[in-house]
């Protein structure tokens, strides 16, 4: 499955919760890696009788950490309605603000971008739309 399919399932057909390997083939990772991720105590399971699964939501909002937002928008098109309410949708922003902090916006984002390598496949982005500025 696509990362787009992948989303669109999560999204649009969610299910109370998912085993260890279902939320690992969303993600599109390893069961290894998803295991890293409970270890390090970003993404929790529940035990049941059957073994531990991972609620539908817990799995979206780390999912929502894991991808980038443009992408979970981008690939839930006409249903992002339906899917994710408008307060967490993503919006436009134009600003002016002095030179000199968009220097220092850049640098911090730098720096926050540094330390999340490894952490998190997404990637953190901050926009300066009005100035011409991208901070990636």
């Amino acid at each position: 499955m696509t990362m787009k399919a992948n989303i669109r399932r999560l999204f649009l057909e969610p299910k109370p919760s998912y085993s260890a390997p279902e939320a690992a083939a969303l993600l599109g990772m390893t069961s290894r890696d998803l295991c890293g991720w409970v270890e390090a105590g970003e993404l929790e399971c529940e035990q049941t009788k059957d073994g531990p699964v991972i609620p539908w939501a817990e799995l979206v909002s780390f999912a929502m950490s894991f991808w980038d937002q443009e992408e979970i928008e981008a690939a839930l098109g006409d249903d992002l309605a339906a899917a994710i309410p408008e307060l967490l949708r993503l919006a436009e922003l134009h600003v002016c603000i002095p030179r000199m902090e968009i220097v220092a916006l850049e640098h911090v984002a730098a720096r926050w971008e540094d330390g999340q390598r490894g952490a998190r496949a997404g990637t953190a982005r901050l926009r300066l739309d009005a100035l011409g500025v991208a901070v990636a």
